[in-house]
């Protein structure tokens, strides 16, 4: 068995992503029968070739399981039972706080959550919106009564799963004015926080307005400043992963030091723990996010096997990251951007590599100066073929649409972004040299805007966006996975690539029609999960009429309704009321669709 670390961890991930559809008795019974049947697995087929990697993938997958309804039992559900309470809470702030419609919002460290003068012995972060920003830095404790409640499930953005996954379980709203207890000793998590506070001013002090916002948030993940809109554009054209940082920061940074080292003559294995040192350090001040630290661990393995004298393999380090990350918290396997960002390596290492020979060996026979001048943008073209099709299944799943320009916006876009990247990071670091600092802001400002315009651009294509909220979708992708499944078990009897395409391109094609003929005509009313708002969507044979706008964001939840029916044009709109924040909703929304 060559590669045993990534059985188990891809087996660990993939059952954890499973379990997130299931119930908890129904995963208890599952990790009970992998458990046994790893062990008859082992015991009775120990010596078959495959009986061990069958044994690990059942091992994994039962441990998986375990700890998915351990972790559900002993700290999801304590705390999801306090939802509706009124309680008196105190608690560290973890980070500086996030802006949205207004409201200033903290993520608090619950130390005590006390209902009727008695504590609750529950501990767990929780999402604490204020009107105003509180005279609070990192790790000050605040103290406040407030109502307790879960967060928001509905169609489309699922805010429970996805705080789950950060590790954040409950929202709160203050009742009372909080109380401050400043930290005279704060952790060293505070100074990473200044640091990145550092570094985000001397990024907007260069490069103004969006241009500027967009490079925070190529180089450290920052989108607060970043318009709905550009976001949007992002999404749609399939290149939201530039905003995630991942791979290309932490490889650009550790890359950086072992150069530097290395011209100051220092050895290659010494140089590796200071390298390493300045991923922990980078990880730190992107907050330790799930896609940073996949990449981020990768990086560390790959430094210590640069120190002890071997070469790591990238899916034994690919599969021991993403087992580190969900083994602590096993919601974080249905993180999107931790999918994303695992989808998208993976696929750059089983694919992209060998698009890449493919390309060599057809250019072996043309002169030297025409091939080194096709295989560099091949080899750009090679790693955006892997990410993308790879990643196309996670975004499917998870934003219920599928961009069909995603491949023309990666090629064209992905360049441009590692450029930024670079001059970004040299903008931040020459911000105190005036006259150093112009000609890397000139590039990060312009390199920015042409990001914006060219995905304004293709987002504005019609049908540039198309849903994939569909009941056959699923199955498709149910379908797809066997079919790949049996090539790479037959593919050395007789299986014929084309012939698997062309399985399922028919099972695409009856899944389409029958959708067709199962919807026409039918009357669909969609009522959104907007909070205590109203907002309702009818729909019938593509057309829709929109019926109150009013609750959390309500604008947001009914242009994704409309996406997700890959509708693009409204009939009505009616409003149950004229205040401010209601015609603000509606003016947004006219502008999206």
């Amino acid at each position: 068995m060559r590669r045993p670390l990534a059985v188990i961890g891809f087996s660990f991930v993939a059952s954890l992503i499973a379990a997130s559809f299931m119930g908890f008795y129904v995963n208890a019974a599952l990790a009970v029968l992998f458990a046994v049947s790893a062990g008859v697995a082992f015991f009775s087929f120990g010596r078959i070739r495959a009986g061990k990697p069958s044994a690990l993938a059942l091992l994994a997958a039962a441990l998986a399981l375990a700890a998915y309804c351990t972790t559900w039992q002993l700290w999801y559900l304590p705390a999801a039972r306090l939802a509706t309470q009124t309680a008196v809470l105190s608690g560290t702030v973890t980070d500086l706080p996030q802006v949205s419609n207004g409201k200033y919002y903290y993520i608090v460290d619950a130390k005590s959550i006390t209902i009727g003068g008695k504590d609750t012995g529950v501990r767990t972060k929780i999402r604490i919106g204020f009107a105003s920003a509180l005279a609070t830095l990192p790790y000050d404790t605040v103290s406040v009564q407030v109502r307790l409640s879960l967060p928001y499930s509905g169609a489309g953005f699922d805010s429970a799963s996805y705080y789950r996954s950060k590790g954040v379980y409950l929202f709160a709203k203050p009742l009372t004015t909080a109380q401050i207890s400043k930290n005279t000793h704060p952790p060293l998590m505070f100074y990473a926080i200044a640091l990145r506070q550092t570094i985000l001013k001397r990024i907007y002090g260069a490069v103004s307005g969006q241009p500027g916002a967009l490079a925070a948030g190529i180089l450290i993940g920052d989108t607060t400043q970043l318009s709905s809109q550009i976001k949007s554009d992002f999404t749609d054209t399939g290149i939201s992963h530039t905003l995630a940082v991942s791979g290309t920061q932490i490889s650009l940074i550790a890359q950086c030091l072992l150069l530097l080292l290395c011209a100051l003559r220092v050895p290659r294995r010494a140089a590796a723990p200071a390298a390493m040192a300045g991923v922990v350090v980078f990880m730190a001040v992107t907050g330790f996010s799930p896609s940073v630290s996949r990449a981020g661990i990768m990086s560390i393995v790959y430094l210590v096997g640069l120190m002890i004298g071997r070469e790591s393999d990238a899916l034994n380090s690919l599969a021991i990251a993403v087992f580190a990350l969900c083994a602590i918290n096993p919601f974080a396997a249905t993180d999107t951007g931790l999918l994303l960002s695992f989808s998208a390596t993976l696929g750059m290492i089983l694919l992209s590599g060998r698009l890449m020979k493919l390309a060599e060996k057809a250019s072996q026979r043309w002169p030297k100066a025409v091939k080194s001048l096709v295989l560099k943008p091949a080899g750009v073209l090679a790693e955006t073929t892997g990410a993308s099709v790879f990643t196309v299944p996670v975004v499917m799943l998870s934003f219920k649409t599928l961009s069909l320009v995603t491949f023309a916006s990666n090629i064209v876009e992905v360049p441009i972004s590692l450029i930024v990247t670079i001059s970004t990071a040299l903008t931040a670091a020459a911000a105190s040299v005036k006259w150093l600092v112009i000609p890397f802001a000139f590039i990060t400002k312009y390199g920015c805007l042409a990001m914006i315009v060219v995905a304004r651009a293709l987002a504005s294509l019609p049908y540039a966006v198309v849903s994939t909220d569909y009941a056959f979708v699923d199955i498709f992708l149910l379908f797809v996975l066997c079919v790949a499944a049996a090539y790479l078990l037959f593919r050395k009897r007789g299986a014929h690539f084309t012939a698997a395409l062309v399985c399922c391109g028919f099972a695409l094609m009856c899944g389409l029609f029958s959708h067709f003929i199962a919807t026409r005509g039918v009357l669909e009313v969609d009522s959104l999960a907007v909070g205590n708002g109203i907002s309702t969507v009818i729909i019938k044979d593509g057309r829709a009429v929109v019926v109150g706008l009013s609750g959390y964001r309500p604008e947001l939840q009914v242009e994704d309704a409309l996406t997700r029916h890959g509708i693009r044009r409204v009939e009505a709109l009616v409003l149950t009321d004229c205040a401010d924040k209601t015609v603000d909703s509606a003016n947004a929304l006219i502008t999206a669709v």
